[in-house]
């Protein structure tokens, strides 16, 4: 009697039952009840059961093994450390704030590190930090600061130094001394001399800190080896160390942890035998809670003498999440292809990413000139905190000699005026709202990217897929400043970037006034 070969892609409990039946037909003629109800059909099921889960758990192992088909943080992350790629942590959010002091304030006051602002809940919900990160205080002469009237919405105008204030304050507008920019950071807490572990001695030691996610640039590590704590050096990898080099690497877990991993020789030493010998001070935050609008932050928590407002006149930007995992494993290849040089445009732009910007263009203008045009995380513009953090990082790469200009992208506003009908079943309040989310979701800051072309049988057909929607006809779809209604390109789309690079399209959505969805 032959019998059936053996089906190999059988993993699954359903086919994995059918295979054990054709065989038991096939070994034991005799066996005719194969219902449900019999007590060896029921064997056959848990069988099958157990070899359902057994080849999945085999398949995940074996998918997990690639970086194409890891699905797993901890497998990407393991994968792209192999080429000397660490995934990005989250991103701590940075404002230039504008400090208004009374009016007839003079004299030196210094704004201290640490120095705490908070937007306030009526703006954002919940109350969010930012500090004045930087060691080095800031002096002001506040007697030599420009004039400024703040009106009523918080908006605020500089007076020329020629120029005296009106002898009657507008409606609701008020006189201050203005001070810009004073960088800010988003700051979630503040731990200072966090006690990380006893040192055994031994090469390879590795801790844990306490708190997450770390901003990187505020940890100080210090160790005491019998004369009193000294400050060791961060690397971003032991590979780059000497074997006498004071220094340690962070390394991050799948779940967000910091961990300080000391060398040993000849990377590096180990730190000396010592009981609660090893801390850790830094700070915490990060994520896109940060990116607030313009004019949320607005409260001066540290005492400055006459200081009566804060204000960031533009939104706070550069706040992202952790890295996502594909995004991750694109770019790890391409920057382990780079070497960590930048060199060519596709370098710069790779880099500028890894560092934690949304989108990069970079284009060549002369011989040793590049011009590196970025938007950070959420849109708008990038914080002067931003720029220096984002140059600082790119300009020990960069070939000796070569300029990097970093500039703002150009947002274009899109503006759609549609109109829809809908089925006579359905109510429009319902559907409506369904087709601004469709479009809002198509015309995204993260769905768009530079030198775009926008179609409009796109958003035809985002529209007509939304359930109730019987027909949609679009009078407008243009791109500003100074948009014309009724306006349609001839060929259907709209292309950014040909006559400004650096442009990207920016959707405000149906407000009713520039862009309208109208009901047939």
């Amino acid at each position: 009697m032959s019998i059936s070969p053996i089906g190999y892609a059988n993993k699954d409990y359903a086919s994995l039952l059918a295979a054990l039946k054709d065989l038991a037909k096939q070994q034991t003629p005799e066996w005719t009840d194969l219902s449900p109800n019999d007590l060896g059909v029921t064997l056959l099921e848990l069988f099958c059961a157990m070899g359902d889960s057994l080849f999945y758990n085999m398949d995940r192992i074996a998918a997990e093994s690639f970086l194409d088909t890891a699905v797993e943080r901890r497998s990407v992350l393991n994968h792209l450390r192999l080429i000397g790629y660490e995934m990005r942590a989250p991103l701590a959010a940075s404002a230039d704030l504008t400090l208004l002091f009374q009016s007839d304030a003079t004299g030196v006051v210094t704004i201290p590190p640490m120095a705490l602002f908070k937007t306030t809940a009526a703006t954002t919900g919940t109350a969010i930090s930012f500090q004045y990160l930087s060691a080095t205080p800031i002096a002001i002469n506040r007697g030599a600061l420009p004039m400024a009237l703040v009106d009523a919405s918080g908006v605020v105008q500089l007076l020329a130094s020629d120029t005296a204030p009106p002898p009657t304050m507008p409606t609701g507008s008020t006189l201050y001394r203005a001070y810009r920019s004073l960088p800010v950071t988003q700051v979630d807490a503040n731990v200072t001399k966090e006690i990380v572990a006893s040192s055994d001695g031994s090469a390879g030691q590795r801790y844990a800190l306490r708190q997450s996610p770390v901003i990187d640039d505020t940890l100080v590590v210090s160790v005491d080896e019998g004369a009193g704590p000294t400050t060791w050096r961060r690397l971003d990898s032991l590979m780059h160390a000497g074997p006498a080099d004071a220094c340690y690497q962070v390394r991050r877990d799948e779940n967000g942890t910091s961990w300080l991993e000391f060398g040993g020789v000849p990377y590096g030493r180990a730190p000396q035998r010592g009981f609660n010998n090893i801390l850790a001070t830094y700070s915490v935050g990060g994520g896109t809670k940060g990116n607030v609008s313009a004019l949320s932050i607005s409260k001066p928590v540290t005492p400055i003498d006459k200081l009566k407002l804060v204000a960031n006149e533009t939104a706070a930007s550069g706040g992202a999440e952790a890295e996502d995992i594909r995004l991750a494993a694109s770019r790890g290849p391409q920057q382990f292809r780079a070497g960590g040089r930048a060199v060519t445009a596709s370098d710069y732009e790779t880099l500028a990413l890894a560092f934690g910007v949304a989108k990069a263009q970079a284009r060549a203008k002369n011989w040793n000139r590049v011009e590196l045009t970025i938007a950070p995380s959420g849109g708008g513009s990038p914080s002067a905190t931003l720029v220096q953090d984002l140059q600082a990082f790119l300009g020990p790469k960069a070939m000796l000699g070569t300029i990097i200009e970093i500039i703002k992208a150009h947002y274009t506003p899109v503006y759609i005026d549609a109109t829809v009908s809908y089925l006579p079943q359905y109510d429009p309040a319902l559907v409506r709202p369904r087709v601004m989310q469709v479009v809002d979701a198509l015309l995204a800051f993260d769905a768009l990217d530079f030198n775009q072309t926008l179609y409009i049988s796109k958003v035809y057909e985002v529209i007509q897929e939304v359930g109730g929607v019987a027909g949609v006809v679009i009078t407008t779809f243009v791109k500003g400043p100074n948009p014309a209604p009724g306006s349609l390109p001839k060929n259907g789309q709209l292309t950014f970037g040909v006559d400004m690079p650096g442009e990207i399209p920016q959707w405000l959505g149906f407000d009713g006034v520039n862009s309208t969805l109208g009901i047939a």
